[in-house]
């Protein structure tokens, strides 16, 4: 890869420590370690590697926190012992693209990484722009890159929105900005039977990415209800 990439991980874990990370850095993907879990927020970095039962471990407060900074990264990888539904889906949850079960060859944490620093390069190569239009006569502009990822865009830039984040969007706008929770799981996943909880961190990833781009709308919790999309005056 032509562009070096910083990555972030905790200093403890054995496996990234002594095997991932000289690989890593051969790679031209050095990872910076940190003491803590805790401290993983406040790093630069543009991808995080961790274990995922020390996330699993952490109270609510700092979960919230490491959603909102995984949003920043270009990917986020937790690394878990077993295979665990339930710990994978929390995970998957709090914000992390990936849940990989070790063992596992380091060639393939290696190519996953390389696979989408290079994909997060592709989102200023447009190919294709769609408008979606809102009652007031704005429009929610989206760029597709070239494997079909979308892009939520402001006039100078753009933020990756995942297929369920677009659809909940995309199903608020067409219902003039009133949907249930039902009808957001189903817009998002195409199951009624979604639990409320992952409804409710796509739309706090959507909310972040919103107001990242200062476009000048706000998801509001109706609560008992569902969501509205309510547009911001000047």
């Amino acid at each position: 890869m032509s562009e070096k990439y910083t990555g972030v991980s905790v200093r403890s874990t054995p496996f990234i420590t002594m095997i991932l990370a000289p690989q890593l850095k051969l790679r031209q993907l050095p990872l910076h370690f940190v003491e803590r879990v805790r401290d993983i927020p406040h790093a630069q970095s543009n991808f995080v590697l961790l274990d995922g039962a020390a996330v699993i471990k952490q109270d609510v407060g700092f979960k919230q926190q490491l959603t909102t900074f995984l949003e920043t990264q270009n990917t986020s990888i937790a690394l878990m012992l077993e295979r665990n539904h339930k710990t994978k889906l929390e995970l998957l949850e709090i914000g992390f693209h990936l849940c990989l079960e070790i063992p596992i060859a380091t060639e393939v944490i290696i190519k996953t990484l390389e696979n989408n620093m290079k994909k997060s390069k592709t989102a200023p190569k447009m190919l294709r722009e769609s408008m979606v239009e809102y009652q007031t006569g704005d429009a929610f502009s989206y760029v597709y890159d070239n494997i079909g990822r979308s892009f939520l865009l402001n006039k100078t830039k753009s933020t990756y929105l995942s297929t369920n984040e677009q659809g909940i969007l995309e199903y608020l706008v067409r219902r003039k900005g009133f949907a249930s929770n039902k009808e957001l799981a189903y817009a998002g996943w195409k199951n009624f039977d979604v639990r409320p909880n992952t409804i409710t961190v796509a739309v706090k990833k959507l909310r972040y990415k919103i107001s990242k781009l200062s476009l000048p709308y706000k998801i509001r919790t109706l609560y008992g209800y569902g969501y509205i999309l309510e547009q911001l005056q000047d």
